[in-house]
């Protein structure tokens, strides 16, 4: 019986490169369909989660993510997060190059937390010192609707209140310094990622 060693081999070379052929034209075609993305925006995405730490407060039971480079501090209750290094109790205004923010649990005196911009210091000025709510705009965030109020004094003076509320017992206020800052984007991207535990 005469066998052909040349020709069993051409088989399985043909075989093994018509597989290879395969899996080619099907990786170009997923990668085009979009189905496999490209490696150029895989690295990006994580290089922009390693640019963020991520902070947790048991005390006022929330999560967030922040800047690297930036600074947390927590006394009392409240947070403290800066694009600088500062604590508690320096009596120093951020620069314009700067951003100081606070986060800390809206301490309400009315069952409507609005009541309490109207009507400060627990409504003890009485209407005399009524504030009017200007404007106020709202969008929906992952811990619940994010509050931009802006609210006039008697005294015609007008201040900007940020309020992070998601239900009756979780309602935060947020402080930016200045506002607005140069920092608006990381501003948003903190505001964002904040997670009620």
């Amino acid at each position: 019986m005469n066998r052909n060693p040349t020709r069993g081999s051409t088989l399985v070379l043909s075989l093994v490169f018509a597989v290879v052929f395969t899996a080619i034209i099907i990786f170009f075609i997923k990668f085009k369909s979009g189905l496999i993305p490209p490696p150029s925006q895989n690295s990006q995405s994580s290089t922009e989660t390693s640019d963020f730490k991520s902070y947790t407060s048991q005390d006022l039971g929330i999560s967030f993510k922040y800047p690297k480079d930036w600074f947390v501090n927590e006394k009392d209750y409240e947070i403290m997060l800066t694009s600088y290094e500062t604590e508690f109790g320096e009596n120093r205004s951020p620069g314009n190059n700067q951003l100081k923010m606070f986060i800390n649990m809206f301490s309400n005196c009315f069952p409507d937390y609005e009541k309490d911009l109207i009507y400060p210091g627990c409504g003890e000025g009485g209407e005399a010192s009524k504030n009017t709510i200007i404007s106020k705009e709202g969008r929906p965030v992952q811990a619940g609707t994010f509050y931009k109020y802006v609210v006039r004094t008697p005294r015609n003076d007008e201040f900007v209140y940020y309020i992070l509320y998601k239900d009756d017992k979780n309602i935060f206020q947020v402080e930016k310094h200045p506002d607005p800052s140069q920092f608006e984007k990381e501003f948003e991207e903190i505001v964002n990622s904040i997670k009620i535990l």
